[in-house]
């Protein structure tokens, strides 16, 4: 488990396709754990990684509302896609939290 995040979350914080890497970080079984994890990635200095790394908290949904706190002053970001992901993954977070 651990060889297989490590993994997904170097190609979370590259450019090259943080996209695909933020799918399989949220189908995977130990998906709550990777939380914390993912958490550091909305503060990289690169776009694409913040965009993709919410994408990936929201869709974690529920197991990812500890990392509301870290998500909410991402949507004063200066980047509009940013803004936009980190709203969605709050809205799915929301939704799946009873």
């Amino acid at each position: 488990e651990s060889v297989v995040a490590d993994a997904l979350l170097l190609d979370l914080s590259k450019d090259d396709e943080p996209w695909l890497a933020a799918r399989f970080l949220a189908e995977i079984d130990f998906k709550e754990d990777m939380v914390p994890r993912i958490i550091p990635l909305l503060q990289s200095k690169r776009l694409w990684v913040r965009l993709h790394a919410a994408e990936a908290l929201g869709l974690i949904g529920r197991d990812a509302a500890k990392a509301r706190s870290a998500l909410e002053p991402l949507l004063n970001d200066d980047v509009e896609e940013v803004r936009e992901a980190v709203a969605v993954a709050l809205k799915r977070i929301d939704a799946a939290t009873p």
